[in-house]
């Protein structure tokens, strides 16, 4: 028999929906056991198709996503339903059978909040349906992710939980005082003992723990190794699965020049401390012949890096597997995970096609745990993915972002066979950056892009490479000083960067190394002669993030940190139409933060240039880090850039039709510049709150509001 989720959204702008949609990819995500094991289906549709794919009383599982309009009223495509079970004369029996979950939308700036949600979920308590999961709600009026996204991360282990999807083991209690002191020494110096150890004594003395579901897809997968390529099998050809994003085939590109974009830590007169700083690096990129490459401003790429040397062979130690890094692993059930490539190298599966960074879900830990040796290890791991260890998990795993490669460092014991790991782990997944220039007619083949060094916090065992991310790593671990410094090893530096721009960064190789190898110094020594670095890279599908055809169109650009970098290459663009055109340009306006106007304004010099060419009409800067203290007024962040010119902003967008382009990020800056606009069509244009977020909706959906952001 079927069981199914059914996802219910009722909405007015978008926003309910969009986030349904959000609920309904992540299901097939985190609930892999549940679907598999348990044969359970997941649906989602809006609440006026009641009586045509959905009924509500036959329903087992449902979640409801609903916004309000109006003076508290339902969304018009939810009046259908609401009409139907709001009848007095419904048996009030009607859906005892249903057990449910609500996340409300709003916004606190009117008085009746999330209304709509509110006698929602009294209806159906009142027809006795059930909850298995408390109510949500989502505050435009602070930005709706700090209230849905907490909710949705709880909100599938409430799922599971009320399909049973849980096994109970009795499991032995492990006392640490029979550690032996070297052990609990190392715990503590490695600064392990709170992801090795719990200090919840309840939690400890359990000897009985509620489990996930391993999935049986999982227990599925079959793999073989060869220490030869068999005859009948191909291994020549590169791999990836065809993303959705893809805009192009993959093609192979080799990094050509370096630019360091930000300035180093500053002067003793104003000092700005390392970690209030950014390194900012532009990397041009090139085609190999043949490749056809063909870009605009605005187009964005994705790179495979793969994962650093360094981690994939500490993978494989992990594994037993590192006298077979050559040796051929041909996967014998491709349908269950149709990522892997059909026959590869060991070493490029752990490469190209694991996601080492990933934090591993509950199941994963579940799963590993059967392979630990040491009984200490294995309670903890089975502790961590228990329903009792909730807590344990979300502390020193989930908010501490704990990867899979942390797990297998700090719990040695743990040996899993390699398909295991295969099996538990998302495939690697591309790092994206949008191109940030022109196309040079001098040069077709090649691209720039810029990025921030990525570096994470120095956790658990994680050195060398681990605390900088993929692409950014792979570049730093070029600097290879023949005598590194004590008081700045190079091979420890490396662990802080990220996995794409730490790749970029270790091309750098200074000829002599410094006390202080600082990045300028790096990279006025750089030379790539000796080492390309070759990387494989696709076009991703952005059709709308691009210029207008007419040279008129007014423009309002709105960046942050690196979400200038798109806008360098428009007016590049922007500047090579007008040349060629009789017509003068539209306005251009930008609205660009960053931190420090001395040390992380990007492109500076070639912004200052385009303004006084005309390119760009306004330019508007703020730096978040040298706000006045005394003067609360002063900008501090795009946002209130936007609001200071509220009034020429509007008649832009209402008179003369602009066209805005956010770039950023997506939990901060672009929902706080969303609502600035908002703020800005309420006041300037006079219109009430429903209806300036109407305006905007109705700007996104005419293409003349687009974005470019990032998580």
């Amino acid at each position: 028999m079927t069981r199914r989720v059914v996802i219910l959204y009722g909405s007015e702008t978008g926003q309910a929906e969009a986030i349904s949609h959000q609920i309904y990819d992540q299901c097939w995500h985190q609930l892999e056991a549940l679907i598999d094991n348990l044969n359970v289906k997941i649906d989602r549709f809006c609440l006026d198709q009641t009586g045509d794919h959905f009924t509500l009383e036959s329903e087992e599982a449902v979640i409801f996503v609903v916004s309000t309009t109006g003076e508290g009223e339902p969304p018009a495509n939810a009046l259908k339903f609401y009409r139907k079970y709001r009848k007095r004369a419904l048996d009030r029996q009607l859906l005892s059978a249903v057990s449910y979950t609500l996340l409300a939308l709003g916004d606190t700036n009117y008085e009746r909040f999330a209304n709509f949600g509110k006698d929602l979920d009294k209806r159906l308590q009142e027809l006795s349906a059930k909850q298995f999961y408390e109510t949500g709600f989502g505050d435009d009026a602070v930005g709706l992710e700090l209230g849905v996204e907490p909710w949705i991360e709880n909100l599938f282990p409430a799922i599971l939980q009320h399909f049973k999807a849980y096994s109970a083991l009795s499991v032995p209690i492990v006392d640490t005082k029979t550690l032996s002191p070297i052990q609990l020494q190392m715990a503590v110096k490695d600064n392990c003992g709170e992801l090795m150890h719990t200090t919840d004594q309840r939690l400890a003395l359990l000897d009985q723990l509620t489990l996930p579901l391993i999935s049986s897809k999982f227990q599925s997968f079959r793999l073989q190794i060869h220490e030869t390529l068999p005859e009948e099998c191909d291994a020549n050809e590169f791999y990836f699965q065809t993303l959705p994003v893809m805009d192009s085939k993959i093609f192979d590109t080799n990094l050509v020049h370096l630019r360091q974009l930000s300035a180093n830590t500053s002067a003793d007169d104003n000092p700005i401390t390392t970690a209030d700083c950014k390194t900012i690096i532009e990397a041009t990129i090139e085609a190999e012949e043949g490749s056809g490459l063909s870009y605009e401003s605005g187009d964005s790429y994705g790179f495979i890096v793969g994962n650093c040397d360094e981690e994939v062979h500490q993978v494989l130690d992990a594994l037993n597997l590192s006298d077979k890094c050559d040796y051929y692993c041909e996967v014998l059930t491709p349908q269950v995970f149709p990522h892997l490539p059909k026959i590869c190298k060991v070493n490029d599966l752990i490469k190209y096609y694991v996601e080492i960074r990933s934090v591993p879900k509950k199941s994963t830990l579940r799963h590993l745990a059967d392979f630990c040796d040491n009984p200490s290890h294995k309670r903890r791991l089975l502790e961590l993915s228990s329903r009792e260890g909730g807590d344990d998990y979300n502390r020193y795993v989930r908010n501490k972002f704990v990867n899979i490669l942390d797990i297998l460092q700090v719990f040695d014991s743990c040996r899993p066979p390699l398909e295991v790991v295969l099996a538990n782990s998302p495939c690697f997944a591309p790092r994206y950056y949008s191109v940030c220039n022109a196309p040079d007619a001098q040069n077709r083949n090649a691209f720039k892009i810029a990025f921030s060094v990525m570096n994470f916090e120095n956790t658990y065992l994680r050195e060398d490479t681990q605390l900088f991310g993929v692409f950014t790593g792979t570049l730093f671990r070029q600097l290879r000083p023949e005598t590194p410094s004590t008081e700045n090893n190079v091979e420890q530096y490396t662990q802080l960067f990220g996995v794409f721009t730490g790749t970029l960064f270790r091309q750098l190789r200074p000829e002599t190394p410094s006390t202080e190898n600082n990045v300028e110094q790096c990279l006025d020594k750089l030379s790539l002669e000796s080492n390309v670095k070759s990387f494989k890279v696709f076009k991703r599908k952005n059709p709308y993030f691009k210029l207008p055809s007419n040279l008129t169109t007014p423009l309002i650009m709105v960046g942050a940190g690196t979400g200038v970098a798109p806008y360098v290459g428009f007016l590049q663009q922007r500047q090579l139409m007008a040349r060629r055109s009789s017509v003068p340009a539209g306005e251009c306006w930008l609205f660009y933060g960053c931190r420090h106007s001395r040390v992380d304004y990007i492109f500076a010099d070639e912004l200052q240039q385009f303004r006084t060419d005309r390119v760009l009409t306004q330019l508007n800067v703020c730096f978040s880090r040298e706000c006045p203290v005394d003067d609360p007024t002063a900008p501090k962040y795009v946002q209130h850039l936007i609001a200071k010119h509220s009034s020429p902003v509007f008649k832009l967008i209402d008179s003369r039709k602009a066209v805005v382009y956010v770039c950023g990020d997506l939990k901060g800056m672009s929902t706080d510049v969303f609502n600035a606009m908002v703020a800005v069509v309420e006041t300037s244009g006079k219109r009430s709150r429903e209806d300036a977020v109407k305006y905007i909706r109705e700007l996104q959906s005419e293409k003349r509001y687009l974005q470019d952001i990032w998580t």
